[in-house]
């Protein structure tokens, strides 16, 4: 039984969002988190959100994919021509219109429009994205931790938060523009 003098948390209505956000929560503040779902599809929610949850992981993929064609035009035509500066501003652009395009293409076959699953949809994206910026800058370009971090500088020109914050809410915006 959880205990609320305890500090434990009772989370109703979860949804993917929640499943999420809560399941960070209690490992960061070592919480134990009851969840409780009213679910009306004949489908149990384990596989309804199993179902979500490896589409998301597909989306998020050609997300990988498209942004990495974006970062190799960007050092093999742009930043020869403009330095690397402009060429990441650029680059952010282009990304940004990317990112909003398809997640525009696949939010109808994500299926949902409940906000707290779009936005866990987003945040998944966004931890998927920062985890995979920092293993293919360590591990395979060899980036120091200050130039991975460069790209989260505002101050510098880094527009990789602004970026992800967009990542994160992309399948709202497009969930609301795809009514």
């Amino acid at each position: 039984m959880i205990n609320s003098n305890q500090g434990d948390v009772i989370v109703t209505g979860s949804g993917i969002g929640g499943l999420i956000i809560n399941a960070i929560r209690a490992k960061l503040n070592n919480k134990q988190v009851l969840i409780l779902e009213q679910f009306t599809s004949k489908t149990p929610i384990n596989q309804s959100q199993s179902r979500l949850f490896l589409k998301s992981l597909v989306v998020w993929l050609v997300f990988i994919v498209a942004e990495s064609l974006n970062g190799t035009i960007r050092n093999l035509l742009l930043v020869p021509f403009l330095g690397d500066f402009w060429a990441h501003q650029i680059s952010f652009f282009t990304g940004s219109i990317l990112v909003l395009a398809i997640a525009l293409l696949f939010v109808r076959w994500l299926n949902t429009s409940r906000v707290s699953q779009l936005l866990g949809i987003g945040v998944l994206w966004l931890l998927l994205t920062v985890a995979f910026e920092i293993a293919l800058g360590r591990l395979i370009l060899g980036y120091s931790w200050g130039r991975i971090a460069a790209d989260y500088n505002l101050l510098q020109g880094g527009l990789m938060p602004v970026g992800l914050i967009l990542l994160a809410i992309a399948p709202l915006i497009a969930a609301k523009i795809r009514g």
